[in-house]
């Protein structure tokens, strides 16, 4: 008899303790970007952003996002979902590159700013890049926090980021710390 009640009371317990799917996607989304894979970043980003502004453009130009994503900190506070559409309120936590962005530019020599020809823009992303790596390896680094919400849809049988949501602009922009109107 005692074991039955076990049995059921860890029954009820891993029942009541499933995550929803909209919150398992958010978290493989998440995770994808926190390993800093650019194929699997490049992947989950193409299906769930129409304008994927996660391409193999912007890591070709900037490799250094790669290493930004690895510092990403996130912790999800509620889900809301029902059938086809789930709202995912959660702290987002990213290196803050804008505090920096002078420095890449200090660190380029007066020949590097000077030279005209066509490895300017090469020999100007390489220095940018190396001085993003150098910042993303300080212990003293600095985040953005944000409380973001998003709104996660069921297109075809899987839950994606709903671009129209509220705070889905302000989302990508801490991604890849662009400063935004807000």
């Amino acid at each position: 008899m005692k074991k039955i009640v076990i049995l059921l009371f860890l029954l009820i317990l891993m029942s009541c303790s499933k995550e929803s799917g909209s919150q398992k996607s958010f978290e493989n989304f998440m995770s994808t970007f926190q390993s800093g894979n650019e194929e699997q970043i490049i992947k989950i980003s193409e299906r769930n952003f129409s304008d994927n502004p996660f391409n193999q453009y912007l890591f070709e130009d900037a490799p250094f996002y790669l290493k930004s994503f690895k510092k990403i900190k996130y912790k999800i506070i509620e889900v809301k979902e029902d059938k086809n559409a789930a709202t995912i309120k959660f702290l987002i936590e990213a290196p803050n590159l804008s505090e920096y962005s002078i420095e890449p530019y200090l660190k380029l020599s007066t020949n590097q700013l000077t030279f005209s020809g066509y490895n300017k823009k090469e020999i100007l992303f390489q220095a940018t890049n190396a001085a993003y790596s150098s910042i993303l390896a300080r212990n003293d680094l600095k985040y953005i926090k944000k409380e973001l919400s998003l709104n996660i849809v069921k297109k075809r049988g899987k839950w994606v980021i709903d671009e129209n949501s509220p705070d889905f602009i302000e989302f990508v922009s801490v991604l890849i710390e662009r400063k935004t109107s807000f």
